[in-house]
């Protein structure tokens, strides 16, 4: 599957596009997809990338640059499969069968490369002392709501977690996208001050998403190390300043699945580890009701999404029925001149695991989750396009 040149933005492009949305601990999902396609030798025309998910499109990439002869990553100096290399992480976590008890190992430890409890921060107690002052007692009769305030937020901070990723993990991410000459590569952060999802994207991305924007669409911003960090800071990390003297987070709280901006490629190929229903018997625990609660926050953007690009589906039809053409080679011509825009019919393929985790799940890898979804995308990307 080549990639077609990426022409004007009003000319559909041949190929798939992938949209892999990532989630805490489930990434491994979307390591497998990646794993499919290559194993099929197959080029998609873009991926955009969510998250953790972002993590691992740098692999996939990484490794066709490598088979090229072109670079070799320090992300993986030894060029491993991406097998390989979640099997890496999933021997590094601890082998606890108690799932409540490795969520505590976890909230103690941390995630070895990616963050560790800031309770284990020397720092962490010396923030009491201004609590421990002779004065305490007179500011707290004194405003005691604002005492209380201060309170929690020294004893149970927002910044429950510090990053340790090295500067070098976001330069070579970055590197690597930015390398990429064929692929349009695009991923997500939430300015939370601003209410605006940014994307970013590299060079093929920009050629291809750029000049076809709606007038209400995020801004394509280039790609850098910041922006990386950006897109991997979780709500966990605190709420300081991260790109541009802003505070933006992780874009995959706002949408997992960076769907719509793929309207030009033939067929959307849709990846998450999560299923769009729920699976087996309804929540009897509030862990239970909070996994549901996660999983209805993350599906919700990607409705919205499908419903768009539904709606592109039924006027393509539409139109096509009254030219008397078959709609699936059809393209549908709205405007003109610098206005024109060009739709077809879009095939859209979803991935998504058949088996319900729970809560205490998350931030917990398994080669399980990886090779069902290898197995789920291998007949997906050996079937014609």
């Amino acid at each position: 599957m080549s990639n077609q040149s990426q022409g004007s933005a009003q000319t559909p492009l041949i190929g798939d596009a992938l949209a892999i949305g990532g989630l805490g601990g489930f990434n491994g999902f979307g390591a497998g997809t990646l794993h499919a396609l290559e194993d099929a030798c197959r080029t998609p025309g873009a991926i955009s990338c969510t998250s953790g998910a972002i993590y691992w499109t740098a692999i996939y990439l990484a490794r066709r640059h490598a088979a090229a002869g072109r670079r070799t990553s320090r992300l993986n100096p030894d060029n491993r499969t991406i097998k390989d290399k979640l099997k890496e992480e999933v021997d590094q976590q601890i082998d606890i069968p108690w799932k409540d008890l490795r969520l505590l190992y976890l909230a103690w430890n941390g995630l070895p490369g990616v963050f560790e409890p800031t309770m284990r921060d020397w720092r962490y107690p010396l923030q009491f002392l201004s609590l421990l002052t002779p004065a305490t007692p007179l500011r707290a009769l004194a405003d005691r709501e604002a005492w209380l305030a201060e309170w929690a937020a020294k004893t149970f901070p927002a910044r429950a977690a510090i990053p340790t990723r090295p500067d070098w993990f976001y330069d070579e991410v970055s590197d690597i996208f930015n390398a990429e000459t064929e692929v349009a590569v695009v991923f997500n952060a939430f300015d939370l001050q601003a209410g605006i999802e940014r994307l970013f994207v590299n060079e093929p991305g920009r050629v291809a998403l750029g000049e076809d924007r709606r007038p209400n669409a995020p801004p394509l911003l280039p790609i850098n190390a910041a922006a990386v960090r950006a897109a991997l800071h979780l709500f966990w990390y605190g709420f300081e300043p991260t790109y541009d003297g802003r505070v933006v987070i992780d874009g995959a709280y706002h949408r997992q699945l960076i769907v719509r901006e793929l309207y030009r490629w033939t067929r959307i190929v849709t990846i998450k580890p999560q299923n769009d229903r729920w699976i087996g018997e309804m929540p009897q625990s509030l862990f239970g009701s909070m996994d549901l609660e996660t999983e209805l926050w993350f599906n919700a953007p990607f409705a919205r999404e499908l419903a768009e690009l539904d709606h592109i589906n039924e006027m393509v039809k539409a139109d096509a029925e009254v030219h008397g053409a078959d709609h699936k080679t059809h393209r549908l011509v709205i405007g003109r001149d610098a206005l024109e825009r060009s739709y077809r019919f879009l095939d859209i393929v979803k991935i998504q695991s058949e088996h319900q985790a729970g809560f205490l799940d998350y931030f917990h890898e398994t080669l399980e989750r990886f090779e069902e979804a290898r197995v789920l995308a291998a007949k997906v990307f050996r079937s014609p396009e």
